[in-house]
């Protein structure tokens, strides 16, 4: 299961962390949604995780007062 889209983890900061993490969220279940992964899906399953941690930690940081 290849797809053409990338994570948007060097995508430009006007890109909003709900976004990247509804997108990121989109390609895990896509990619863990069928049968068994190839060790090509299994990479770009790490890279999307990788990119939902991302947006969720930026959409989840409070700075400290």
């Amino acid at each position: 299961m290849q797809s053409n889209s990338e994570p948007l983890a060097h995508a430009p900061a006007a890109v909003p962390a709900a976004l990247r993490l509804e997108h990121a969220q989109e390609r895990i279940r896509a990619l863990t949604g069928g049968p068994e992964l190839s060790v090509a899906d299994r990479l770009e399953l790490a890279e999307w995780q990788r990119e939902w941690v991302a947006a969720w930690r930026e959409a989840e940081y409070v700075p400290a007062a």
